[in-house]
């Protein structure tokens, strides 16, 4: 299979994602942005550190920052540039299209990304993703409070006011894998300029 680069709208949502993580706006993301996110989620709830559910997440996104750090950060300063961010993407999303294609029913990379961002959005654990949770998750990120309720109407195709485990899938494979402009999955993490 010819290597695929990744297209100008996957780089447009990556670096866009690079840069909502990137907190301190310092160029680089670091372990203690990914913690800024569970922590900005854990205020806009108004819960505590301390309690099963968050010290789970805490635990959870503790790991992705390893794998992360482990296979993106390619010259291992602790630090994650853009590039070695776009770059860790174009091999990662290459590879899941690969093995999706190769081993029909492997549990992806993307199936543990899904469940990951579920775990973000339902911290009530009732299984659907109303506006309100996904209000949370995004101000978590510092996505703009406009950018929010328009982005959501365009994820939630059926317009039944919820999103669900299944329906997150297909979005965040949009968000990743996608080179559709009209993919709702693009504004997963608030508006995107298409």
């Amino acid at each position: 299979m010819a290597s695929m680069m990744l297209s100008e709208l996957q780089k447009k949502k990556l670096t866009r994602k690079f840069r909502l993580l990137d907190f301190d706006n310092n160029g680089t993301i670091e372990q203690a942005d990914f913690q800024r996110v569970l922590e900005n989620l854990v205020k806009n709830r108004n819960l505590s550190m301390t309690s099963h559910k968050i010290q789970g997440l805490r635990k959870t996104v503790d790991k992705v920052w390893s794998a992360l750090h482990r296979f993106c950060d390619a010259d291992h300063d602790g630090q994650v540039t853009l590039d070695e961010w776009l770059s860790f993407h174009h091999e990662a999303i290459r590879h899941e299209r690969e093995m999706l294609e190769s081993l029909p029913g492997h549990e992806s990379t993307i199936d543990a990304m899904t469940a990951l961002v579920f775990e973000l959005l339902d911290v009530e654990g009732d299984g659907r993703i109303g506006l309100g949770d996904y209000q949370h998750f995004c101000r978590a990120y510092g996505v703009p409070d406009e950018e929010i309720r328009p982005s959501f109407a365009k994820l939630d195709r059926n317009s039944d006011g919820y999103l669900s485990r299944a329906e997150i899938l297909q979005l965040v494979i949009e968000f990743y894998c996608s080179d559709d402009p009209n993919s709702p999955g693009n504004h997963f993490f608030g508006q995107l300029a298409v």
